[in-house]
């Protein structure tokens, strides 16, 4: 019993810090003296003010994925630009014939941009595009 509870120890250890380093390049928006870092790119709920939806394009559904009655969700990883215009997009939850659709309308949508200390930044935030079929 004592050898399962010091594995699951190594294993939560071992995950913590997987996670602290692929999170902690991303989301380093301040200096040691707090003021902002030109240019770096904050996760969503490190904003202050949170970007908002201005211009959502209508999704234009594959034909093909009609025919063949695929439905899902494809989520995209979007970085807004200080101006609320999309910089890029990556697909991070893929459901296939529907990633260039969710792709297309993400590259046309703008936001009012999100804020730190009352000055706009390029904040990454991931977006869920669901088709469904009626």
């Amino acid at each position: 019993m004592k050898k399962q509870n010091f594995k699951l120890v190594r294993i939560a250890a071992f995950l913590s810090v997987l996670f602290a380093a692929s999170f902690g390049q991303d989301t380093t928006f301040a200096n040691n003296d707090g003021k902002l870092q030109d240019g770096k790119t904050v996760n969503f709920f490190d904003t202050e003010q949170k970007p908002t939806l201005i211009k959502k394009p209508q999704i234009v559904y594959p034909e093909i994925a009609k025919k063949l009655d695929i439905e899902g969700t494809v989520i995209v990883s979007l970085i807004i630009d200080e101006n609320g215009k999309i910089e890029s997009a990556r697909i991070l939850k893929s459901v296939e014939m529907l990633d260039n659709a969710a792709l297309e309308a993400a590259k046309k949508m703008l936001f009012k941009p999100g804020k730190v200390k009352n000055k706009t930044v390029k904040v990454r935030m991931n977006f869920p595009f669901r088709f469904k079929l009626k």
